[in-house]
């Protein structure tokens, strides 16, 4: 199983920077909206709406597991 979590630095209400600090779960993949967009600015209620976090999410989607 594989996962990916689109996490923004503007969220205010989930904090996913804690992440860094345990072991990931294998088959997680964290990416931050701004490494790809650096100028975005993305709530955490705005994360599904956003242009940028459903290309990532399409992009995913479109690679085999051992693509990753």
């Amino acid at each position: 199983m594989r996962y990916l979590l689109v996490a923004s630095r503007g969220d205010r209400m989930i904090r996913p920077a804690d992440l860094a600090r345990a072991p990931l779960p294998p088959g997680l993949q964290v990416t931050w909206v701004q490494t790809h967009e650096p100028r975005a600015r993305v709530t955490h209620a705005g994360l599904p709406a956003s242009p940028v976090v459903q290309r990532l999410v399409l992009a995913e989607l479109a690679t085999e597991p051992e693509d990753r």
